[in-house]
Formats: C-alpha cells, sequence, structure tokens
C-alpha cells in the first residue's frame, strides 16, 4: 500500500511539473538565437513585455504576442524593416517569417526556447546575443526611472546616444499630434515605439552631433481612424528629417532639417 501510495504521490507531482505553463514574464528581458536551421544567417528574437523584435537574416521584425492556455503561442500584427540584401539571405528570411506565422506553441527548458509550427517543425534558439536589449513601444520593466531626468545640463549628439542606448528609455510626444500616442525608444542603433496606430522601428547612425535616421522605416500594418493614419503618416515621414539629437533633464528634442522639432518626455 504504502508503494501505491508513493507512486502516486510521485505521479501527481509529476503531472504538476509537466503542467507548468509559459508567462510573458517568462520570457522578458531574455534574447535568443536560432540554432537549429539557416546556418550562416543572422535570426534572432528577444521579448520585453508582450512585444517581441529581433533579427531575420536581412530586416528586423517586431510586433506584439500573447501566451496562452496550453503555452499556445499567438503572434499579433508583425512589421518589418523594408531593406534588402543578398538574394539567398533573402530567401532565408522569406521562409523563416513563413515558419513563424505559422507557431502554435512555446516552450522553455533551461536555455533553450522551442517553437513548434502547426506543421509540426520546430524552431529552436539558444539565449543569448551580443547582450540583452529591448525594443517594444512599453517601457522595460526593469529600465530605472530617474538617471535621464537627473542629468545636469544637456547632451548633444552621440553623448545623447550613449546615455539613451544603456538603457532602452521610452519617451513620448508632447509637442505635437495631440491626442495620438507616439513613442520612441533608442536601443542598439535601432529606434522603435508607437506612431499613433501602429508599431514602428527604423535604424539610425551618429556622427558627433549629427543623428541620421535611416528612411526605411518598418511598421506594422494595422488600420486605424482616419485621422490618426494620417497623424501617423505626418510623424514617420519626419524622422529621415532629423539631423540632431539632444537630451536635457528628462527631454529629448530631434530637429530635422527643415527646422521642426519633435520633443518627448520621458515615460
Amino acid at each position: 500500500m504504502k508503494k501505491i501510495l508513493l507512486f502516486a504521490f510521485m505521479f501527481a507531482v509529476g503531472l504538476v511539473g509537466c503542467s507548468k505553463e509559459l508567462t510573458v514574464d517568462s520570457l522578458t528581458g531574455k534574447s535568443f538565437t536560432l540554432t537549429n536551421m539557416f546556418e550562416g544567417s543572422e535570426i534572432t528574437i528577444m521579448f520585453d513585455g508582450a512585444q517581441f523584435s529581433g533579427k531575420s537574416a536581412v530586416n528586423t521584425f517586431f510586433g506584439p504576442y500573447e501566451i496562452k492556455e496550453g503555452n499556445k503561442f499567438v503572434v499579433g500584427q508583425t512589421g518589418m524593416t523594408m531593406m534588402a540584401g543578398p538574394q539567398a539571405e533573402m530567401d532565408t528570411e522569406t521562409k523563416f517569417m513563413e515558419m513563424f506565422a505559422s507557431i502554435d506553441t512555446v516552450s522553455l527548458k533551461g536555455k533553450v526556447l522551442t517553437f513548434k509550427t502547426k506543421d509540426g517543425k520546430e524552431l529552436i534558439f539558444e539565449e543569448g546575443i551580443k547582450k540583452e536589449e529591448t525594443v517594444a513601444s512599453d517601457a522595460p520593466a526593469s529600465a530605472p526611472t530617474t538617471e535621464v531626468a537627473s542629468v545636469e545640463g544637456m547632451l548633444q549628439g552621440s553623448e545623447a546616444i550613449a546615455m539613451l542606448d544603456k538603457d532602452a528609455y521610452t519617451f513620448n510626444l508632447t509637442n505635437m499630434f495631440e491626442g495620438s500616442e507616439i513613442t520612441i525608444v533608442f536601443s542598439e542603433g535601432k529606434i522603435s515605439g508607437k506612431s499613433a496606430v501602429n508599431n514602428y522601428m527604423a535604424s539610425y547612425t551618429i556622427e558627433g552631433d549629427k543623428l541620421t535616421i535611416n528612411s526605411a522605416v518598418g511598421a506594422t500594418r494595422m488600420a486605424g481612424e482616419p485621422k490618426q493614419m494620417e497623424v501617423e503618416t505626418a510623424y514617420l515621414a519626419m524622422l529621415p528629417l532629423v539631423v540632431s539629437v539632444s537630451l536635457n533633464e528628462g527631454m529629448l528634442t530631434l530637429k530635422t532639417s527643415d527646422e521642426k522639432e519633435l520633443v518627448y518626455k520621458q515615460i
């Protein structure tokens, strides 16, 4: 009888262990590299809250996700930058994104993240990239909220970018497009955020005090109210015109070549 009870207890413990499910918090702050296919291509994914982003061989992809009962991984509206690359890499990117869109479940064992697609294929990622980084439109849960605001005086150009890149702070646009949610985050040579309706992403370069935002701005493809869509179009058209950046007491200012200013406040 004791053996039967012991077996029943161990079986019950095993069931509890197997039934443990992932949550968004399980992945937040972690970054992974694809290891079981597309050798020679850089394919990564990272998580910040309910947002994912990563490199898909050539371009950067990003969007929201949910984890539902049974470790079902639900991919939201995915956006991508629109850069061209070698044909072989572009073909790899297409195949990867097709598989990513068909993901059914997710599991995490130690440092190994495995996605299973609806047709039974597996995408196996191992934890680790250059560094953990976040590009979602929401502020990272671990990001400090006082360091930028306590900066004395003004930082410009590369000094401001170094401060912004350090912890991926989120800023909210304050001086135009009232009534629209527009944010920006700088992280590892990329900007991202909310552009009234969609999430956007672009790369940038910095030389001294000169900031250049790549004109190939990627965005998700959700529709919204006509007024908000107009705001989004106007805002995204201003980003490639940016020529300089400054940071002063938690206020971020981007100046454009036609003398306009985009003024953001740290969230």
